[in-house]
């Protein structure tokens, strides 16, 4: 997509990619999915057995240059590299899931302003989401699991961040980023689901608040208010051949959120309404 076009892309559109193919967005463009629950835009391999549903590095990714502008709601992107590389640019992510991908399912560079509000995430070998240099990413009422199983030599986190990046000049970046995290689940398979990496004596800040984490390593985290450390979510299925991570009646999720809402969050994923106090902790609303 050229410099200063945009694409947009209606409900029910599919888009298939083959092997080493990608989706590309020159400087100052832009992307917008206007998809709809139960008629989603979904983003995958051009391969349609039903076993490619469920494994990565069938295409590239989409790869959005400096200045470009990201306006996602209602997309199911699968089966890649990087489901999504921003660089310097401003996103919106709402009601979206992405999902098995070989690096990252989201891979965010310097990203001035990153918003998700019911995000679900699972199965990405390296991270689910990974931020590199500064920005500010914002996670409301998102589900970030992570049970990678194909290559165990992978570190399968929730959320990995640090505070440098590399240019394509060779400059190393440095620039401190900060996460807020409010009333998400962060849980998965290895000990730590958020890992900071500081180049240089790079700092972070981060804000938890009303969450759920897979977390022995606390000591990195600033929590806000109630959280719940290692207790497991108890998703309905994590693999994600028959994925569904609503939570069970008996998980610690249920009915320990706070009613902390804006405009996208008052409906969970699929629209189901939130309380207005004692939400369910996550992108799906237990009823």
């Amino acid at each position: 997509v050229a410099e200063g076009k945009t694409l947009t892309m209606e409900k029910g559109t599919k888009v298939y990619f083959r092997k080493n193919s990608g989706l590309n967005f020159a400087k100052n463009s832009g992307l917008t999915v206007n998809g709809a629950l139960g008629d989603e835009v979904i983003f995958r391999g051009d391969r349609s057995d039903t076993k490619y549903d469920t494994l990565p590095a069938n295409w590239n990714g989409i790869k959005m240059e400096e200045g470009s502008l990201l306006n996602m709601n209602y997309a199911r992107v699968f089966g890649g590299n990087v489901g999504l590389q921003l660089k310097k640019n401003d996103a919106t992510i709402n009601n979206s899931i992405f999902h098995t991908f070989q690096n990252a399912g989201i891979y965010a560079i310097h990203s001035t302003q990153f918003t998700a509000n019911n995000l679900v995430m699972n199965n990405c070998g390296e991270a689910d989401l990974a931020i590199a240099s500064g920005g500010t990413y914002n996670l409301n009422y998102c589900t970030i699991a992570n049970y990678w199983s194909l290559n165990q030599s992978m570190s399968g986190l929730g959320i990995f961040v640090t505070n440098a990046w590399q240019n394509d000049n060779g400059i190393l970046e440095l620039s401190n980023p900060t996460l807020n995290v409010n009333n998400s689940i962060i849980y998965g398979d290895v000990p730590d689901m958020i890992s900071f990496s500081s180049v240089q004596s790079g700092s972070f800040t981060n804000s938890i608040s009303s969450s759920l984490l897979k977390q022995n390593n606390k000591n990195i985290l600033n929590l806000v208010g109630q959280n719940f450390l290692n207790e497991d979510p108890k998703f309905q299925n994590h693999y994600t051949k028959k994925m569904n991570l609503r939570v069970k009646a008996d998980s610690k999720a249920k009915d320990n959120g706070t009613a902390n809402y804006n405009s996208v969050t008052l409906q969970d994923i699929v629209k189901t309404q939130r309380p207005s106090n004692k939400p369910t902790i996550g992108a799906y609303q237990f009823k």
